[in-house]
């Protein structure tokens, strides 16, 4: 089923009813079209509307109610590709499933953005979403926004600044010959993770080095983290790389490798920003009472 919301503050959504199947449902969707670009942010916080296609326990949008999903959603940024050439990516690559692909807001304003729809044949959980998203960008070999891989994102609908027809279009839909099989999906990523794993040299060694502080540092970044406890870890790296020296930009900059790379799944910006406005806060005003008292 389907279930929207108005802005992407709010927790609450909507069940749409439908004779349509969800994936059809999306495609056959409204243009939602504004006038005021400067209003941009406003409007994707309280006048655009959002979704989520899955199995819910109760129309909130949290991890906890969300059980599975049912259409696989890929959001691409600030692409360096035109639009043709970002269609004839998805043809060339997926031209055999069948997908629909949506400019998202921002489109055109700040670079190709697009928002694809991946039709599959069963409902997924959590971790196979995410081991799908993976399989599936690599396939395509174009840079992706990995906060697709949170699990309850609410995705933005059609929405534009032109006419709602130069707005359709932009966009792609491609019919296929099937749409994604899960299992198989999954069976070819488990494979293609053995292989680069097997890739990998094996140390064996008879001794352990002292361990120091930037070492200890940089095994715990590999380590990564899982969702849960992602706030309180990504806090703590960046706390780490400020008292190394680390100036502002440069630990944000590195902050943000760390949260695609390493962050299982990455936190969205917005709340990656969060983490670095309350910590510069604090370690400024630390700074400033320290030379007070000088």
């Amino acid at each position: 089923m389907i279930y929207i919301s108005k802005g992407y503050e709010t927790k609450k959504l909507t069940p749409i009813k439908s004779e349509l199947d969800d994936f059809e449902t999306i495609v056959n969707s409204k243009v939602t079209t504004f006038e005021d670009v400067s209003s941009l942010d406003v409007i994707k916080r309280t006048q655009a509307f959002y979704f989520i296609a899955g199995e819910l326990s109760e129309p909130i949008r949290n991890n906890e109610s969300l059980l599975k999903r049912t259409l696989l959603v890929v959001d691409y940024d600030s692409l360096e590709v035109t639009e043709e050439e970002f269609e004839s990516q998805l043809r060339n690559k997926i031209g055999v499933l069948t997908y629909y692909a949506y400019p998202s807001i921002r489109h055109g304003i700040a670079g190709t953005r697009y928002r694809l729809i991946i039709k599959t044949d069963r409902p997924f959980d959590k971790e196979e979403n995410v081991q799908m998203l993976r399989f599936i960008t690599d396939e395509i070999g174009l840079p992706y926004d990995e906060s697709s891989e949170t699990w309850s994102q609410a995705m933005g609908l059609k929405v534009t600044f032109e006419s709602e027809e130069a707005y359709q279009g932009k966009c792609i839909y491609n019919e296929g010959r099937g749409v994604l099989k899960v299992d198989t999906a999954l069976k070819r990523a488990e494979e293609r993770f053995e292989k680069v794993k097997t890739k990998k040299p094996v140390f064996t060694v008879e001794y352990q080095r002292k361990k120091k502080f930037t070492a200890s540092f940089m095994e715990e970044l590999m380590d990564g983290v899982d969702e849960g406890n992602r706030d309180n870890w990504l806090t703590k790296q960046f706390g780490r790389m400020l008292s190394l020296g680390f100036n502002y930009v440069a630990a944000y900059e590195w902050l943000e490798l760390i949260n695609r790379e390493f962050v299982r799944p990455p936190l969205a910006d917005r709340e990656l920003n969060r983490i670095v406005m309350s910590i510069s806060e604090k370690d400024k005003m630390k700074f400033n009472k320290d030379r007070e008292g000088d």
